[in-house]
């Protein structure tokens, strides 16, 4: 992939919700819930207020939970990302 986010931006490969959790059927409304992405790309990071770089919190390859409604979607090489930014990110899957 030729693109490198800026700053403290996390490009994520979404993972589309289950329509059915362990065979029930899922309303419209519980799929409005936070979502899930895979880390694909961190940023070049930023620096605090000493001229010190803020390590990401988060690894490429990770699984994160997101708000459905954040960050930017981005199309890349014909796939579609999106990239949010790194205190966005509602936790991470262990």
């Amino acid at each position: 992939m030729n693109f490198k986010p800026m700053g403290d931006w996390v490009l994520l490969e979404m993972v589309e919700p289950d329509k059915e959790a362990g065979g029930i059927v899922l309303s419209d409304n519980a799929q409005d819930r936070p979502c899930d992405g895979i880390v694909v790309e961190l940023g070049t990071g930023v620096l605090d207020k000493q001229g010190n770089k803020i390590e990401f919190e988060v690894e490429i390859g990770q699984k994160v939970l997101v708000p459905r409604f954040g960050g930017e979607d981005i199309n890349i090489e014909g796939k579609k990302y999106r990239q949010v930014k790194s205190e966005d990110i509602i936790g991470v899957y262990e």
